[in-house]
């Protein structure tokens, strides 16, 4: 009578105890019954019958009972169940029970790659997929499908069903599609700002989420310390070497913004502040000394502990500045689902006991920094600077531990981190997807990494755009061959399956890595279009000038998304930084509008730029010059400079008259 599928049930644990041949007698006629009665072939035609209707052979299945419970063991064997001595019979040398490890390992091959399992699909990020490789067929690969029928068609995405690295990592060409979005890459968050800079509905309001009065007070603590020692050196007191406030602090940085608005951060100082070429709006604000003078004495640190904490960390002259600056940066915004992690060079050709050279850099000589930014709005949002030699790694390899450190604020998040090969690793992959990281990674590998299968290098009989895949758990790796004598590597533990775009015939991790891949490079290509940077030959300026630039950014970006949620237009960067710079130099300029002894034609200045009339006591005429008494003859020719306060001419000391101030306020 033909058994039904659903009638075939799994054996129990005591039936498998039963089959568990006792002596060697039993072993051999287990063995008998269990490959002598049936072939191979038999089998592979049985099971070829659909599920709903199987007709096992009853010969010799329903014979005995025994014989039914050996077909349901090999059954069950050949639809994926771990093979163990109580499922499979193995055959044995001199009846010692030691079993044939090569039979094992071929059968546990082939039980990795075809468990049946239930799992999800990605998320999609790029439209107009499908599951064929490129150049074959709309029809979908299954699971059961031979796998090494896809060998001879033009564009390989499967070369075998395992590979190993050199390093004895094992791949596998079979891929798992989920129908469900995975777990890892579900992000519940909210990008935007936070905190304070939720409410900074003003240019300066958003800057100063960033560089607040903490990290003001400190510059101008440090920096007034430093003029007081140079002040000794002068024997006139003079305005120009004197302390300086908060107000023209703030103004000072204003001029360096509105430089970097207008593009004059090229210019020499004189240049600067010469009104036939660069207009008055920097004269109106200070005089070109007092600038020169301000930008030279700027300190961040003090100098008496200097040495001392030199000897354990280089970057000391600034850090204490720098950490407090990352945080307000990490702190005032959230990003999105995709963060970029990548390096900056901040150009400078002085002394540095860490300068780098970077011949693919527009700068090629300068300050390596290693910063993450938000894909979508390019926010910086962590930095960190590349001491080389110098920096305490604790054992971790360099380039994990910049990558656990930068993503520490968004550890267990299940966000995307997009990098370059100096990044990736397989073992970094393994460690991002454990908590408490819980990230996904995409990103380049270098050829060199010992757990790459020595297939996936080999470009022989591989057309140009030809992708090959290969799975391990939770990692793809793709080899996609761009020239024809290159292949790019790509390693990603957010995508599954090897999936082709129909439009751009490219494969998807190829598409997702190019769109987010540009965060940190377009955050850099905006430093330097607007910057604030001038020339110097001491780097923790150099480092003050990179910190206004990732402000100034970070700033506007938060101010529009502000706008954004108001319903307002937003505004360029070149709008953002004019309003900023009029907002920081204001309070300065109506302070220095009532300096009695200021030029009047800078006070007419100022007041055009502010929009200020002139103080009472200054409405007055101004003070003429010398000429001669208007009452004394012709002849005389007495030269005076005293004027009379009421008719405004010129008398001399024998005709000036003596009076109180109470008899004068009667006249």
């Amino acid at each position: 009578m033909a058994k039904k599928w659903e009638d075939i049930r799994p054996l129990s644990q005591k039936e498998l105890e039963d089959l568990i041949p006792k002596s060697d007698d039993e072993l051999e006629d287990f063995w008998r019954l269990s490959s002598g009665s049936e072939t191979e072939d038999n089998l592979e035609e049985d099971f070829s019958l659909s599920e709903s209707e199987y007709e096992p052979e009853t010969s010799d299945r329903e014979s005995t009972d025994s014989d039914e419970c050996n077909y349901r063991k090999r059954r069950r064997i050949n639809r994926g169940s771990k093979p163990t001595q109580e499922h499979f019979p193995v055959e044995c040398d001199q009846g010692d029970g030691q079993v044939d490890q090569l039979a094992a390992q071929n059968l546990e091959d082939e039980q990795s790659v075809s468990n049946d399992q239930e799992i999800e699909t990605q998320r999609p990020n790029i439209e107009n997929f499908s599951q064929t490789e490129r150049g074959g067929s709309n029809q979908d690969i299954s699971d059961n499908e031979d796998l090494h029928n896809l060998g001879d068609k033009p564009h390989e995405t499967i070369l075998n069903k395992g590979m190993r690295g050199k390093n004895g990592h094992r791949w596998c060409t079979v891929s798992n599609i989920r129908k469900r979005v995975a777990q890892r890459n579900i992000v519940h968050v909210m990008q935007g700002p936070s905190g304070a800079a939720r409410d900074a509905d003003s240019p300066s309001g958003a800057f100063q989420c960033l560089f607040d009065e903490s990290i003001f007070g400190k510059i101008l603590e440090h920096t007034n310390a430093h003029i007081a020692i140079r002040c000794e050196n002068y024997t006139v007191a003079k305005s120009t070497v004197s302390t300086t406030t908060r107000q023209e602090l703030n103004a000072l940085i204003g001029l360096l913004i509105f430089a970097g608005a207008q593009k004059d951060n090229h210019l020499s100082t004189r240049e600067m502040f010469d009104s036939r070429k660069s207009g008055s709006y920097y004269r109106a604000t200070m005089s070109c000394e007092r600038f020169e003078f301000l930008i030279n004495n700027l300190r961040f640190d003090d100098k008496a502990t200097r040495n001392e904490r030199r000897t354990v960390d280089k970057f000391a002259p600034i850090r204490e500045i720098w950490d407090q600056f990352v945080t307000k940066c990490n702190s005032s915004y959230k990003p999105g689902n995709y963060i970029t992690i990548d390096e900056q060079l901040l150009g400078f050709r002085g002394r540095c006991p860490f300068k780098m050279y970077i011949p693919s850099k527009p700068s090629k000589y300068g300050i390596k920094i290693v910063m993450t930014c938000d894909m979508g709005t390019k926010y910086m949002l962590n930095a960190e600077p590349y001491l080389g030699k110098h920096t305490s790694t604790h054992g971790v390899p360099l380039a994990e531990y910049y990558v656990k450190k930068l993503t520490k604020d968004v550890h267990g998040s299940n966000r995307n981190i997009t990098m370059d090969n100096w990044f990736t690793s397989v073992s970094l992959a393994d460690q991002l997807l454990k908590p408490p990281y819980n990230l996904t990674i995409l990103g380049t590998l270098r050829q060199n990494k010992r757990e790459i299968p020595p297939e996936m290098l080999n470009l022989q009989n591989r057309e140009v755009g030809s992708s090959l895949f290969c799975f391990d758990q939770q990692k793809t790796l793709l080899s996609y061959k761009t020239k024809k004598n290159k292949s790019v590597l790509v390693l990603s533990t957010m995508h599954e399956g090897s999936r082709i775009c129909q439009n751009t015939q490219k494969p998807e991790i190829i598409l997702h890595y190019n769109q987010t891949k540009g965060g940190v490079d377009a955050f850099d290509q905006m430093c330097g279009n607007r910057s604030c940077s001038r020339k110097t030959r001491r780097w923790p300026l150099c480092m003050f000038f990179g910190m206004l630039n990732m402000a100034s950014i970070n700033a506007w970006i938060i101010y529009n998304h502000n706008l954004q949620k108001r319903g307002k237009q937003t505004i360029t960067r070149k709008a953002f930084m004019n309003q900023l710079h009029e907002e920081l130099v204001r309070p300065w300029l109506e302070q220095r509008l009532r300096v009695p002894t200021l030029q009047r034609s800078l006070k007419l200045l100022i007041s055009d730029i502010i929009g200020l009339p002139l103080p009472n006591d200054q409405t007055e005429p101004p003070a003429l010059r010398r000429t001669t008494c208007y009452i004394c003859p012709s002849k005389k020719r007495r030269m005076t400079s005293l004027y009379c306060t009421h008719c405004r001419r010129a008398f001399c000391a024998e005709h000036r008259a003596r009076c109180c101030v109470t008899c004068d306020a009667d006249k």
